[in-house]
C-alpha cells in the first residue's frame, strides 16, 4: 500500500499522464507482482509491466478487449472480477479512491505458455483505483504447477501448435484471440503482427463473407468447407477453406470461436484442371460430332451406287426365276445381294441418325411430312420388319381400341421410332415376348413396347432432373458428361469411359438409336418415357390427334396379332404371314399387309467334307455369306458362329469337326474377338490359328491383338487373292499336314507372311457405259433422227463421277438426255455458252469444290437470270440446309440417295417434258 501511495504521489507531479504512466511502469518492471492498469472506462489494459507478461503473457494479446471478459472463463471467476473493478470505479467517482478490493482465486486464462497456448492458472487480484483515475490490479500466482503438470501441458501445446492444420481463436468481435504456428507459417506473420487484431484486417476483400460467417456463427451453426481468401504478410492471396463453431459459457454467451483452416489452393488448381480437361473433352466430342457429319454426308454418295447396284442385279436375278435358268450359284448370290441391301438400308438409317441428332442437339426444327396412317396396317408393317427373334421369343402387335382406326402424323418418323425401340427389345430379349401395343389414352395414341428382358438400371427411372435427359436417352458420350466442375480424378475417370464406350469391340451400333428416338418423339408433340424391371422393360410415348385431320373413320379394333416364327427358311420372294388372334380367339387369318422378311439366320456348313475346314466368327450376315462362298470356291468346308461365345461352344464341343483355320471378327454382340481368342488361346488351349478380320486399322487395335496372341491381322474387306493365299500357304504347311494343326510358331510364320498387302493392286474403274457430254447422245439421234432434238436435257452438277454416272443412267431410262459437269464453276461455264432452251431442269449437287451449288444458284438465278428450275441434291438433310436453298430461289430440293421414282417425280413436277 505504500508502495501505490508512493507512486501516486509522483504521478501527480507529472502533468501528462500517459508519459507518467509510462515512468511508474518503468519503475515498477522489477515489481515480482502482475500489475496491469485498465482504463476505467472500457476496462482494457492500458499498461503490464514485465511480471504481468512473464505470467500473464505479451500486453499486444490484450490489448483491445475487455480485460476480464478475455482473461477468464466462468461466471464463478469473471463475476467476481468484474464486481470488484466495477466497485472501485463507482467507488472513485464518489470520492472514495482510497479503498481496495482483492478477488482471491480467481481462473484465470493465460497466453504465456509455450507457443501462447491458452492455459488456465489461477491469482489474487488486488483492485484499487490511482490518483490519476485508472484501475490497478496486482496479482499473484496462487499455485505452481507441478513438474508432471507442466510436461502434460507441453506435450498438449506441441500437439495444437505444431498440427498439419492452422488453428485460431476468434472474440466475439472479431479479434484473433489465438493462433497456432501452423497459422502464422501459412501467413507469414508473427505472434505481434498477427494476435490480437481484427481477423478483418487479413482478409479485406472478404468483409461481407466474414460478416455472413460470424451471423452464421452467431446463431450456433457450425460452417464447413467455407472458401475464404487470406492475403499473406507480403501480399500474396492465398484460398483457404475454413470449417468452424463457436465456444459457449456457462450462461450461453459467446465466448470465442474454434476455427480450423486449410489450405484450398491444391484444390483449386485440381479443380481448374479438371475444368480445362472437361471443356477439351466436351470440344473433342463436338470436332467428333461435326466430323462424324461431315464424313457421312461423303459416305451417302457411295452408299447410294452400291444400294442401287445390288437393286439393279437382284432385279435380274428375280428375272431369271421367272424364266426358271436360276442356278444353285445363282441363289446363293441373290439371298447374299439380299443380305448386302438390307445391311447398306441400315447403315443408311444410322447415317440418318447421325446427322439428325446432331442438328435435335443443336436446337435445330425436324421438318414433318405428315399424312394418314392406318394404325393396323402400320403396326403390322413395323413387327414384320422387325429383326429375326429367338425361336423362344413371340413377338407380337396388340391393338388396345378407344379411338380412330387411322391418325395423322409422320409414318416414316413413327416407323424410325418404333424400329430402335424394338430392335433394343430383341437384342435384350432371350426368351419370353415382345409387345408392340397402340391404342388410347386420354385423348392421345399412345404406342408402347414392351419385353420381358433383363431389364435396365440407370438410377434414374426415367425421370427428367434439373433439365437433364435420362441416362439411358442420352448419346453415347453424354450419359457421364455433366455441366458442372469435376476433380481431376473424376474428369481424369471420364474421359476413359467415353474411350472405353467408343472403342468397345461387343457394340454394332453407335449408340444413339435412343438418343435419336427420344428427340423424333419430341418432334412428334409426345414424350418418350421408360420403365424397367427384372422381367419386364416398358418404353412408352403417346401423339396428339390433330385436328386437322378432317376424315371419318372407323374406330380401332382391339386385336392381337402375333408375328409367325415358325418357318425357319420361307422361300424367296415369299410373304411372311402373320397368325391373327382376337380378344375371342379368332382362328387364324392371313394379313394382307404383312411384308417379306430375310431368310432366318442359319449356320452354313457344306456336306462335302474337304481337307481344310474353317471356322468363321462373324455376326454380320452378308459377310459370313460372302466368307464361306469364297471358302468353297476353295474347297474348303466352314462353319459360322455369330459372336464369341457361339464359336467356344463350338469348339468345346468334342464332336465337332476339326478346325484348321478360325476367321475372328473382333466386334461381336455377347462377347467380342478379343475376349474370345483370350479363351481359345489361354484356356482352352487349342493349336489353331487365330486370324483377326476386322474394319479398324489402327495400331492400337492391331497390338492388342498380337498381345493377346492373334496369328494374323487382315482389315475388311478381305480379298478372295488374301484369303485364297492364307489357305493355300497353310495347305501347304509340311508340319501343319503333319499335326492337323501345325505348331503354333508355324502358323504365325504363314500368317505374317500374308499380312503383307499387295499394295500393286490397282483400283478397277467402275464398268459403266461411255456417256459423253453431248445434251442429245449419237445413238438418239441415229435412231430417232430430227424427234430426237424434242428430248428434254437435263444438267446434272455432280463432282462424283460414280454418283453423276448413276443419275444419268436413271435418265436414260426415263428417256431423258443430260450433260454433267463436275462443280458449280463447270455449270455456269456451259449455261453460258448453251443455246437458249437447251437445258429444261438442272440437278444441282450442293458440296463441291472449286464453286459449290448454292453459290452457282445464286448466279444462275440472278446473274444469268435463266427461267430454268434447279433441284438441289444433298445428302444434308438439315433443316437449316433446306432454307438456305429456299432463301437462294432452289425449285426443289432432295435428299440422297436419289432413286428412280424420285428422279421421275422430280420430272413430272416440272413439267419436264421426256
Amino acid at each position: 500500500v505504500l508502495y501505490t501511495q508512493s507512486l501516486s504521489y509522483k504521478l501527480l507531479r507529472i502533468k501528462v499522464k500517459m508519459s507518467a504512466r509510462e515512468v511508474a511502469f518503468d519503475f515498477l518492471s522489477s515489481c515480482p507482482f502482475c500489475l496491469v492498469a485498465l482504463d476505467p472506462t472500457s476496462g482494457k489494459p492500458i499498461q503490464v509491466n514485465e511480471t504481468f507478461e512473464e505470467y500473464m503473457g505479451p500486453f499486444f494479446k490484450f490489448q483491445g478487449y475487455k480485460f476480464a471478459d478475455a482473461a477468464t472463463e466462468g461466471e464463478k471467476h469473471q463475476g467476481k472480477l468484474l464486481k470488484a473493478i466495477q466497485t472501485i470505479v463507482e467507488e472513485s467517482d464518489f470520492g472514495c479512491g482510497n479503498n481496495k478490493i482483492t478477488v482471491r482465486n480467481v481462473e484465470m486464462v493465460t497466453l504465456a505458455g509455450e507457443a501462447g497456448l491458452p492455459i488456465r492458472r489461477h491469482f489474487d487480484w488486488t483492485i484499487s483505483m490511482s490518483k490519476d483515475d485508472c484501475v490497478l490490479l496486482f496479482g499473484e500466482q496462487c499455485t505452481e504447477v507441478d513438474i508432471e503438470q507442466r510436461a502434460k501441458d507441453s506435450e498438449l501445446i506441441d500437439f495444437f501448435q505444431n498440427a498439419p492444420i492452422a488453428l485460431h481463436w476468434l472474440s466475439g468481435e472479431g479479434n484473433v484471440i489465438w493462433a497456432n504456428q501452423t497459422e502464422l507459417d501459412v501467413l507469414g506473420y508473427t505472434q505481434e503482427e498477427y494476435i490480437g487484431k481484427p481477423i478483418m484486417n487479413f482478409c479485406p476483400d472478404e468483409k461481407e463473407l466474414v460478416l455472413e460467417i460470424f451471423k452464421q456463427l452467431g446463431s450456433g451453426n457450425a460452417i464447413r468447407d467455407v472458401p475464404v481468401r487470406f492475403r499473406t504478410k507480403h501480399g500474396k492471396i492465398v484460398n483457404l477453406l475454413i470449417d468452424s463453431n463457436v465456444k459457449y459459457d456457462i450462461e450461453g454467451k459467446f465466448a470465442h470461436t474454434r476455427c480450423f483452416i486449410r489450405d484450398d489452393t491444391g484444390r483449386k488448381i485440381r479443380e481448374a484442371r479438371a475444368q480445362l480437361l472437361l471443356e477439351e473433352t466436351k470440344r473433342s466430342i463436338r470436332l467428333l460430332d461435326n466430323f462424324m457429319s461431315r464424313s457421312m454426308h461423303h459416305m451417302k454418295t457411295a452408299l447410294h451406287v452400291l444400294q442401287h447396284m445390288c437393286e439393279s442385279l437382284s432385279s435380274n436375278l428375280y428375272t431369271k426365276i421367272n424364266d426358271g435358268s436360276l442356278n444353285a450359284e445363282d441363289m446363293e448370290n441373290l439371298s447374299l445381294l439380299q443380305d448386302s441391301t438390307d445391311h447398306i438400308n441400315d447403315v443408311n438409317e444410322m447415317i440418318q441418325d447421325i446427322t439428325d441428332l446432331e442438328r435435335l442437339d443443336q436446337g435445330h426444327e425436324y421438318e414433318l411430312q405428315l399424312g394418314r396412317v392406318d394404325l393396323k396396317s402400320f403396326g403390322l408393317t413395323v413387327i414384320a420388319k422387325a429383326p429375326t427373334t429367338l425361336d423362344n421369343v413371340e413377338l407380337a402387335l396388340e391393338l388396345t381400341g378407344g379411338g380412330p382406326a387411322i391418325i395423322e402424323s409422320d409414318v416414316i418418323v413413327l416407323t424410325r421410332i418404333l424400329r430402335r425401340l424394338i430392335e433394343n427389345a430383341v437384342q435384350a430379349t432371350k426368351q419370353g415376348t415382345i409387345t408392340l401395343r397402340i391404342g388410347y389414352n386420354e385423348g392421345r395414341c399412345t404406342f408402347t413396347v414392351i419385353d420381358s428382358g433383363p431389364g435396365v438400371n440407370t438410377g434414374d427411372g426415367g425421370v427428367i432432373n434439373d433439365g437433364n435427359l435420362p441416362v439411358i436417352f442420352q448419346k453415347y458420350h453424354q450419359q457421364i458428361i455433366p455441366e458442372e466442375t469435376l476433380d481431376i480424378d473424376e474428369a481424369t475417370d471420364l474421359r476413359q469411359k467415353i474411350l472405353d464406350g467408343l472403342s468397345s469391340h461387343r457394340k454394332n451400333g453407335l449408340g444413339i438409336g435412343l438418343a435419336t428416338s427420344y428427340h423424333l418423339v419430341l418432334a412428334l408433340g409426345g414424350d418418350l418415357r421408360y420403365s424397367s424391371r427384372p422381367g419386364e422393360t416398358i418404353f412408352r410415348f403417346s401423339l396428339p390427334l390433330k385436328a386437322s385431320l378432317n376424315i371419318t373413320t372407323t374406330p380401332l379394333d382391339s386385336q392381337r396379332i402375333v408375328k409367325d416364327v415358325s418357318v425357319t427358311s420361307p422361300p424367296q420372294g415369299t410373304e411372311l404371314k402373320l397368325q391373327t388372334l382376337s380378344i375371342e380367339d379368332q382362328p387364324m387369318v392371313e394379313d394382307e399387309n404383312a411384308l417379306r422378311v430375310a431368310p432366318a439366320k442359319q449356320d452354313i456348313h457344306h456336306n462335302a467334307k474337304p481337307k481344310f475346314s474353317v471356322l468363321v466368327v462373324e455376326d454380320t450376315n452378308a459377310a459370313a455369306k460372302l466368307l464361306c462362298m469364297m471358302l468353297k470356291k476353295l474347297d474348303c468346308s466352314s462353319n459360322r458362329a455369330e459372336n464369341g461365345k457361339e464359336a467356344l461352344d463350338i469348339l468345346r464341343d468334342a464332336s465337332s469337326a476339326k478346325f484348321n483355320l478360325i476367321l475372328m471378327d473382333l466386334r461381336m454382340p455377347v462377347m467380342d474377338g478379343l475376349e474370345a481368342t483370350r479363351i481359345i488361346k489361354n484356356e482352352l488351349k487349342l493349336n489353331i490359328p487365330v486370324i483377326a478380320l476386322t474394319g479398324e486399322s489402327s495400331l492400337e487395335t492391331k497390338q492388342k491383338c498380337e498381345a493377346i496372341g492373334f496369328d494374323g491381322f487382315y482389315t475388311k474387306p478381305l480379298r478372295r487373292i488374301q484369303l485364297k493365299d492364307l489357305v493355300e500357304k497353310l495347305k501347304s504347311s509340311a508340319a501343319y499336314l503333319q499335326t492337323g494343326g501345325g505348331s503354333l510358331d508355324t502358323h504365325r510364320e504363314i500368317c505374317a507372311s500374308t499380312n503383307r498387302i499387295n499394295v500393286s493392286n490397282q483400283k478397277r474403274k467402275l464398268s459403266c457405259p461411255d456417256v459423253g457430254f453431248s445434251p442429245i447422245p449419237k445413238r438418239m439421234i441415229a435412231s430417232n433422227g430430227l424427234k430426237a432434238m424434242d428430248k428434254s436435257s437435263i444438267l446434272v452438277v455432280e463432282d462424283t463421277d460414280t454418283a453423276a454416272k448413276l443419275i444419268r443412267m436413271m435418265l436414260t431410262k426415263l428417256n431423258c438426255s443430260s450433260s454433267r459437269a463436275e462443280n458449280g464453276k463447270r455449270a455456269i461455264d456451259i449455261l453460258r455458252d448453251a443455246i437458249p432452251g437447251m437445258y429444261n431442269l438442272i440437278l444441282m449437287d450442293l458440296t463441291m469444290p472449286v464453286m459449290d451449288g448454292m453459290e452457282a444458284t445464286k448466279i444462275i438465278k440472278n446473274s444469268l437470270k435463266l427461267n430454268i428450275p434447279v433441284v438441289a441434291v444433298t445428302g444434308d438433310t438439315g433443316l437449316e440446309t433446306k432454307k438456305k436453298c429456299e432463301e437462294i430461289g432452289f425449285d426443289g430440293f432432295c435428299t440422297k440417295p436419289l432413286k428412280l421414282r424420285d428422279l421421275n417425280s422430280i420430272i413430272a413436277k416440272h413439267m419436264v417434258c421426256c
